[in-house]
């Protein structure tokens, strides 16, 4: 497998190209398909990152409400 990452995609394309050739002309890789673009983005995963922080931000206000119920039943009693 051949990629390249870099902030320009038509250069990082013409890259992993250049590159695909080169084996190729070698006999060195049989190729199965030819580089191409992504159709969407692989990184980063937004729903993934806006899941996590939300059950993360639950989780930390239950461990919050947790934390300050036993600390006023503690100053009660």
């Amino acid at each position: 497998m051949i990629s390249c990452d870099y902030p320009d995609k038509l250069k990082a394309q013409a890259v992993v190209r250049e590159l695909v050739s080169s084996f190729a002309g070698e006999k060195i890789l049989e190729i199965l398909d030819r580089p191409s673009l992504p159709q969407r983005p692989i990184f980063p995963n937004r729903p993934m990152i806006v899941t996590a922080g939300l059950l993360g931000g639950a989780v930390l206000g239950l461990l919050a409400v947790l934390v300050r119920r036993s600390t006023l039943h503690s100053q009660k009693t």
